[in-house]
């Protein structure tokens, strides 16, 4: 049996490539357009009708990119997040495109209302939007982390944010992946180290 310890270099080789391929996941796809970024939150106001789209996705006041997984409010939007995947099966959107389909959106629709300004709107909607393809992206990426969110949900909740990570493409095989590969069913992860 191998042992670590004695190949420091291919294990650091092994390391730099991971982090290589982890970089290039979270990479928006190129071909993904304004209009393409533009089709989910289209979808939510043929649902919904005339809203404040600012209002209307706000998340709770102590969630942020950082915070735990905030379970309720993402299964609460989970068509709009679905709409997202859908369009970014990475989940990861350019912060320049979606900002432009957003204002384009607030021009046809009039989303943005009260006292923040288009672009401050505009800024707010995309953080949050981005923020909750995130936090599912950690979620997918990390059993852990996917194990504390669902303990918090119930049965229903479990199955909306399980048909949500499922979306998610995360490309090459994850370190997580390559894990629980030689896992039964229901046992729990075990750490691993990782060779060339």
């Amino acid at each position: 049996m191998l042992c670590w310890q004695f190949f420091p270099r291919i294990q650091i080789a092994g390391n730099n490539m991971l982090s290589a391929q982890v970089s290039k996941r979270l990479t928006a796809n190129p071909t993904v357009g304004i209009s393409d970024l533009m089709e989910p939150v289209e979808k939510l106001v043929k649902r919904e009708g005339s809203i404040n789209l600012i209002k209307h996705l706000q998340p709770p006041n102590h969630v942020s990119w950082k915070s735990a997984m905030p379970v309720e409010w993402l299964c609460k939007h989970r068509q709009l997040f679905q709409d997202y995947l859908a369009v970014a099966t990475n989940s990861v959107l350019s912060g320049k495109k979606h900002k432009q389909a957003l204002e384009k959106l607030d021009m046809q629709y009039g989303l943005i209302q009260g006292r923040k300004s288009r672009e401050d709107g505009v800024d707010y909607l995309d953080d949050i939007i981005r923020m909750g393809l995130s936090q599912l992206h950690q979620c997918r990426q990390l059993p852990e982390r996917r194990l504390v969110a669902f303990r918090r949900c119930d049965a229903d909740m479990q199955k909306h944010l399980d048909n949500l990570l499922n979306m998610i493409d995360l490309g090459m095989p994850e370190c997580t992946d390559l894990a629980l590969q030689h896992q039964h069913p229901g046992e729990e992860p075990k750490s691993q180290k990782f060779f060339m």
